[in-house]
């Protein structure tokens, strides 16, 4: 800190001097304390962006996606098209393998869950992600997937991380065990949807890639 003695001049000018001085110093005191609070105060382009489109995000009344899913779990490593169709209470996710060839499906709801394959075996579990262990021996949580797909937070689940990138959309979510990386975005009219996903938790990682969105919004 630097000290200076002003050379003031005695008497009553000297304490009006005085008291001018300590009148400014206490208004620039206050000035750089307001500027600290400002950014708090006054949220940034892109808090308000993310704002209008996850707004725009809550009122889809149902949706489908056509894309392709790959997942590497160790040594392990596989890649299947998928076909998800979300609905309002229920959902239907379909892997499918070269050609076209059905492997199988996951059907269910907020209080049931099956899958179905190819030859017909059918099985079922406590939830979507029991299922999956279950029968393939990864887990995907399909429940808080449906949110990460379309570029939103489950609403559930605690945040542990959210960055935002230039345009006011997820960049990097860290939620329920798992890292999202959002590499891509394309829109389809005027809401931005994910592109490509980069997903991992542990040893799994997967990408998805989506080719096609179509989507319905509830009224606004």
């Amino acid at each position: 800190m630097f000290h200076t003695t002003l050379g003031l001049p005695t008497g009553g000018r000297s304490r009006t001097l005085k008291r001018a001085a300590m009148a400014w110093l206490a208004i620039g005191q206050l000035l750089l304390a307001g500027c600290g609070t400002l950014p708090e105060l006054i949220p940034s382009e892109r808090d308000t962006t993310w704002q209008a489109h996850a707004r725009a995000l809550s009122r889809f009344q149902s949706w489908s996606m056509l894309g392709t899913l790959a997942v590497r779990s160790g040594r392990d490593a596989s890649r299947v098209a998928m076909r998800w169709r979300q609905g309002r209470h229920s959902y239907l996710v379909r892997f499918m393998g070269p050609l076209g060839i059905g492997l199988f499906e996951v059907e269910g709801s907020a209080t049931e869950v099956e899958a179905r394959f190819s030859n017909g075996r059918r099985a079922s579990a406590a939830s979507p992600e029991a299922l999956l262990e279950q029968e393939i021996g990864w887990s995907v949580p399909l429940r808080e997937l449906r949110y990460w797909i379309v570029g939103a937070p489950a609403p559930n689940g605690a945040l542990l991380k959210m960055e935002l990138d230039d345009h006011g959309r997820l960049a990097h979510l860290e939620q329920a065990g798992w890292t999202m990386v959002y590499e891509r975005y394309g829109h389809l009219d005027d809401l931005a949807l994910p592109e490509r996903i980069r997903f991992s938790s542990g040893s799994v990682e997967a990408t998805v890639v989506v080719r096609r969105w179509k989507v319905e919004r509830d009224p606004a």
